[in-house]
């Protein structure tokens, strides 16, 4: 009876913080399959820039360079959202701006309604709460890490 009670207690538990979790969904997933997501938190990878009516998650640097915005979601953050740069100099905290031009992976709400700056984007990754630039292994020559 206890085990029983105990197990039932550890189930509404999870389904308590199953709300919390992030759904892992490439970039390619949210533009191919929005409504799949819709409302969804998720974890997502790409290019960010961040910058002036133009704060978007891409698809790749060349999506980016171009303003290919239907091969991007516009991002919106939460009030204070976790930045962790991949290096950190001694005494700086990092900032948003510090991310652009960078791949980062990040978390938060997919909204495929709304759609960015004059509707330009494929859908909006909003109230971000997490921001992490993602480890650069190899720069097109060499191996930078192993």
């Amino acid at each position: 009876m206890k085990l029983g009670l105990l197990l039932l207690s550890l189930f509404a538990a999870s389904l308590a913080f199953a709300d919390e979790e992030f759904a892992d969904a490439s970039l390619i997933q949210l533009l191919a399959t929005p409504e799949k997501f819709n409302g969804k938190r998720v974890r997502v990878s790409g290019y960010l820039r961040v910058e002036f009516e133009g704060n978007a998650l891409y698809l790749s640097k060349d999506a980016a360079d171009n303003i290919i915005s239907e091969h991007a979601l516009w991002t919106d953050y939460a009030e204070h959202p976790s930045l962790e740069p991949a290096t950190r100099p001694k005494g700086k905290q990092p900032k948003l701006a510090d991310f652009d031009a960078r791949f980062v992976l990040i978390e938060g709400t997919f909204d495929a309604t709304r759609r960015g700056h004059m509707g330009e984007f494929s859908g909006t990754i909003r109230d971000i709460t997490r921001v992490m630039e993602l480890i650069r292994y190899y720069d097109g020559r060499i191996h930078l890490r192993k």
